[in-house]
């Protein structure tokens, strides 16, 4: 369960939308438009509130994960499958709120109809960096796992 939590986390990356009138909304969502590759992240990841141990967390499939934004709102994930050993695209959309500086994403989980949601946080995005902040929290009878991730991603 925890591996499918943590997997989760990074297929699903979201959408973005803006409205057109709005120059510095467009000038936002122009800096987001393209192709970023993770070089580096952080995470956390607790059990209840205590946390988990790093053996106990692969997230080495992280670092080269490329999200591509598109201009339409629709986007792509490409990452390494642990299991097979290959590289695996899912596609979705994203809605770009840089008021609030946050993308929130859908996407269908891979080989299913389930959709889901989640929300990036933006800590910096210029011409070529973008660092985004994800946190996810899911419950599993009484046990509450939470993963916060900080990626670091350039422009490719």
């Amino acid at each position: 369960m925890k591996k499918a939590l943590f997997i989760l986390s990074f297929i699903a990356v979201g959408f973005v939308s803006c409205d057109k009138s709005d120059d510095n909304t467009t000038d936002s969502q122009s800096k987001l438009v393209g192709k970023w590759k993770v070089t580096s992240h952080t995470y956390s990841a607790t059990v209840n509130n205590q946390p988990i141990p790093d053996e106990d967390i692969d997230l080495g499939n992280i670092n080269g994960t490329v999200f591509e934004f598109k201009a339409n709102n629709q986007m792509s994930v490409t990452l390494l499958d642990e299991d097979t050993n290959q590289w695996v695209t899912t596609q979705g959309t994203y809605v770009y709120n840089p008021s609030e500086n946050k993308i929130t994403t859908t996407q269908t989980e891979p080989g299913t109809t389930n959709t889901y949601t989640e929300v990036m946080y933006i800590r910096d995005l210029n011409a070529t960096v973008f660092n985004f902040r994800m946190t996810q929290e899911e419950t599993e009878g009484t046990n509450v796992y939470k993963l916060v991730l900080d990626a670091n991603c350039t422009k490719q």
